[in-house]
Parts: structure tokens; C-alpha cells; sequence
């Protein structure tokens, strides 16, 4: 239980006997922790803060001390968790919510680890707005936009750097082929021909959207990428011709057959290695993106954002598809913001 606990004679004593009252029995067998021993009081976000600190022990289940409780007062004789925390305890919380005037109320909280973890145990395969196209023409624009910044700082550059990039350099200095399905908008394409330097190289970008296609070629300033529009499960190549062939937030759109497919054709037209970037299904990378995006992000962006991390997946899931398509070589790795680099001919 989280108490008002002020630390004044007559309030400690009179929620006490209250506390009694309440519970019974079990007055004397439930931990309570007294916050405002830690914070003072906040006054009005007094009730505020008690749930917050509920909330934040229950995951890792950890009772919170009340600090400074040497010399307990006679009459206060619960159990309430002196200087110490304990773990491990409690399935439920309370929350004592007092105020002036009598108003005075509690909240119980119940810790349910298994539901809250539970969705990210297999792929979600709820489709995203970008795939059905319910979308507006202003929408699609922005996501284009914030796409850019997602890829600058959340990893897809770093990641690319650190797998494709790597490759190339290790292989000397002739020219270079990379292919990129579903693109976008050529960003990371730019930053490989940026990366590339003077070095002779054929990029091309690949897209199913036409508008997509229109925009890789549009960004190309001297025509130094191309751009085709294409069903990426069909790709219209031989096989071998290109070195390299990449796709970044992609594989997730699909389903395990289809992703299967894809890394087949990607496969069969590199005639070095492809790698494949996406994310990383994890609770805490999609509960910090659903708390972050909110202060930069469109609501398109950010349900499509957080619903590609249900889609997307975990190292295990990652390497059985790449066997499953006959890939050798394969090789699965984690980057920065949660991010996998599967790896593979």
C-alpha cells in the first residue's frame, strides 16, 4: 500500500487506525511505503506521484522503502518498509488519495506482467495503413518527410554503415552494384552514393508505389540513382545482376511467406550478399516509440510506427525465415535502436 503518510502525529494516526479498519486483519500483513518520506509533499500531484511510484515498482516487483523511519511511533505499528525496499512482494497496489476537505478516496492496481508482455510473443499481422493505402495525398507527403528522420536517428543509416558499407570497402575499389527494395525515397541510397564518394557505382531503387519511384529519381541530383517501379516478390532482373541487394523496414509488411519469397528473389539477383534491415520486437522499444513519437510525429506515422514493431521481429524469427529461403551464410545482428541486420547469399 502506498500511503498519503505526511509524517504529522495526528495524520499518521488517524490513517493507520483507517488503514485497520479497512483491511482487518491483513492490515498487519500488507507492506507500506510512505513516497513523500522521498519527495516531501507535492500537494495537489500528491496522488499522482503515489500511483506513479506503483506503477514503476510493480514491474520489477519491488516494494519501495520509507526513508528516515527509525523511531516509529507507538500507535503507527504497521508494516511499513523502513529504509529498506523489499522484492518480489505484492501482486496488487493501493494507493491512499487524500486532499483538504475530507475528500479522500483510494485506487487499487493490479500488476498483470503477462498481459501487458504477452503481444509480443509472435508477430502481429494487422495490417498497416500504408499497406491498405488509407491514407491522404498530405499524409503520405509528411510520412515521406519524417521517414527521413527516422532513418537519420533511429539506426537505418548506422546500420547500413555497419554491414553494407563494411562489405564494399572489403572488396577493393571497382565499381559497385545496389539494389534497394522498397526504398522509399532513396534516402539511404543517397547516403551509400554519399558514402561511396567517387567511386563508380550503379544504384537503383525499387518500388511498388509509383509516386515512391517518382520520388527516388526526383532526389537523385545528378541522376546518380534510378529508379523502377516493381512487385519486389517479382523482380524483373537476372540473376546475379547486382552485387548487392538491401531493403530497410520493409520485410516486416509481409507475411512469413511472402518475407520467404522476397528473401529468395533478393537472393537470386545479388551476386554478393544482401542484407535486410528491420526492427527489433521488443516491449521496450515499442513502448518508448508510442511515449516519444507523440511530440514530433503524425498520427498516421505513429500508429503505422508502433504497429510495424508488433509486426516485425525477433533474432530466432529473423534467421528461420533466411533458412527457410535457402540463404547461406547467414548472419543475424543487433544495432542501435533496436534494429536487426540479417545477413546472407
Amino acid at each position: 500500500m502506498n500511503l498519503h503518510g505526511t509524517s504529522t502525529i495526528l495524520n499518521d494516526k488517524i490513517e493507520t487506525v483507517a488503514v485497520k479498519i479497512a483491511l482487518g486483519e491483513h492490515a498487519y500483513r500488507t507492506p507500506m511505503s510512505a513516497t513523500k518520506s522521498q519527495i516531501g509533499h507535492p500537494q495537489g500531484a500528491s496522488g499522482a506521484a503515489g500511483i506513479a511510484a506503483a506503477l514503476c515498482a510493480m514491474t520489477p516487483g519491488v516494494i519501495p522503502p520509507t526513508i528516515n523511519l527509525d523511531e516509529p511511533d507507538p500507535d503507527c505499528d504497521l508494516d511499513y518498509v523502513p529504509n529498506t525496499a523489499l522484492h518480489g512482494r505484492g501482486e496488487y497496489r493501493i494507493v491512499q488519495l487524500h486532499r483538504f476537505g475530507s475528500k479522500n478516496s483510494a485506487i487499487v492496481l493490479q500488476s498483470t506482467p503477462n498481459r501487458m508482455f504477452s503481444r509480443f510473443k509472435h508477430r502481429s499481422y494487422e495490417l498497416e495503413r500504408l499497406d491498405t493505402g488509407d491514407y491522404t495525398p498530405e499524409e503520405y507527403a509528411r510520412w515521406h518527410v519524417e521517414m527521413k528522420y527516422i532513418h537519420r536517428a533511429f539506426g537505418e543509416m548506422r546500420a547500413i554503415r555497419r554491414s553494407l558499407m563494411r562489405d564494399i570497402r572489403s572488396g577493393g575499389g571497382e565499381r559497385v552494384s545496389v539494389l534497394d527494395v522498397g526504398a522509399g525515397s532513396g534516402e539511404l541510397l543517397r547516403a551509400v552514393h554519399k558514402w561511396l564518394r567517387s567511386r563508380p557505382s550503379y544504384l537503383v531503387g525499387a518500388e511498388l508505389n509509383a509516386k515512391a519511384a517518382r520520388a527516388i529519381y526526383r532526389g537523385s541530383q545528378r541522376g546518380e540513382i534510378d529508379a523502377l517501379q516493381c512487385n519486389a516478390l517479382h523482380l524483373p532482373f537476372d540473376d546475379g545482376a547486382f552485387d548487392y541487394v538491401i531493403c530497410s523496414l520493409f520485410l516486416h509488411h509481409l507475411t512469413d511467406n511472402d518475407a520467404v519469397k522476397l528473401l529468395r528473389e533478393m537472393s537470386r539477383v545479388a551476386a554478393k550478399r544482401i542484407f535486410i534491415i528491420d526492427l527489433h520486437r521488443s516491449p521496450i522499444a515499442y513502448y518508448f516509440y508510442r511515449a516519444t513519437s507523440r511530440l514530433t510525429l503524425q498520427q498516421f506515422t505513429r500508429e503505422d510506427g508502433a504497429l510495424s514493431i508488433l509486426r516485425s521481429f525477433k533474432p530466432t524469427e529473423l534467421r528461420q525465415l533466411a533458412e527457410n529461403a535457402g540463404l547461406t551464410d547467414i548472419g543475424v545482428k543487433r544495432s542501435a535502436a533496436y534494429r536487426l541486420v540479417l545477413s546472407g547469399k
